[in-house]
């Protein structure tokens, strides 16, 4: 095989001699970099593994951070909307107390206007509202006694103990006179509309109290619509 001269290689000027074995001059491509190539040149495949369970790791606790975040919020709202409940001094409830009694027109002045009777088995309910939604939240009842007495008993956490009852979200009515003889029900005291507490009339470390009424019944006699003239 003959060889190439010195005077050869001088003709070929700036071109290099074939790469040993073979006969082209071409230079093998360059190794094509990647984000991942540069960013991690060094990595095995031991590094791959433990960056791709980091990378894990750091995408669980961002959405369990979301989460906590979305829960936080949520305890903020309920505890926003818990925050106007009145005081409860230390009570677990509180009591609304009064009477029922019936008031006859049809006896004379002293006996309509100072000596009406006690009605028992009436029945009294005291209903609490959601401030903010609207929705009744308790609902409580008592039925009169033989003297024309209620209590009616409400406790002030509801929701499950989340939220406390602010009395002054609650109305207080008369839903049925135990005297059938006497059962047209006024809406003196808003027996019928609904009566508003207030201010409380006890406060003990155990027991709030309110005082409600009193609420009349009347007999039917008593019972002139607004538009009858013959009372004029």
């Amino acid at each position: 095989m003959a060889r190439t001269s010195s005077s050869a290689y001088s003709e070929l000027g700036s071109r290099r001699p074939p790469w040993p074995g073979g006969h082209s001059t071409i230079k093998p491509p360059r190794a094509r970099l990647t984000h991942s190539s540069l960013d991690r040149p060094h990595l095995t495949g031991p590094s791959i593994a433990f960056h791709r369970a980091s990378s894990l790791i750091g995408l669980s606790s961002t959405m369990a951070w979301r989460r906590a975040s979305v829960l936080a919020a949520l305890v903020l709202v309920a505890a926003a909307a818990c925050a106007d409940a009145g005081e409860s001094y230390g009570a677990s409830m509180f009591t609304v107390t009064g009477t029922v009694l019936c008031q006859d027109c049809t006896n004379n002045w002293n006996a309509y206007a100072y000596n009406a009777k006690p009605i028992a088995g009436s029945v009294v309910a005291v209903t609490c509202l959601d401030e903010h939604r609207g929705r009744t939240v308790t609902h409580s009842v008592d039925t009169t006694d033989e003297e024309g007495v209620f209590k009616v008993e409400v406790p002030y956490a509801h929701d499950g103990g989340s939220c406390r009852l602010d009395p002054a979200h609650c109305l207080v009515r008369i839903v049925r006179s135990g005297d059938k003889g006497c059962a047209v029900l006024t809406n003196f005291n808003g027996g019928t509309t609904g009566e508003k507490l207030l201010r409380p009339s006890k406060v003990s470390s155990t027991e709030v109290g309110y005082s409600a009424g009193p609420y009349y019944a009347t007999v039917p006699q008593c019972d002139v619509d607004g538009d009858d003239k013959s009372c004029s």
